[in-house]
């Protein structure tokens, strides 16, 4: 897996190494187009398990107070 820094929170790195923490990540950003160029950076083989989790942390009802959203 890459080492490169995935995200920037706080002026420091962030670099995840398990797909729950890049969903973490991801589900902290503010526009749909960064959550989508953020999760094509992630690893390949990490990608589905990644956007699985993406997937019901949005969708649960205490993850997601805008509504449910499947785009």
């Amino acid at each position: 897996m890459s080492l490169e820094p995935f995200a920037i929170s706080g002026g420091s790195a962030m670099c995840a190494r398990w797909p729950r923490e890049y969903a973490r990540l991801i589900l902290a950003m503010q526009t749909k187009e960064d959550r989508r160029a953020a999760l094509a950076a992630v690893p390949e083989h990490l990608r589905e398990l990644t956007r699985t989790h993406v997937e019901i942390a949005w969708n649960h009802p205490k993850g997601n107070t805008n509504g449910q959203q499947t785009n």
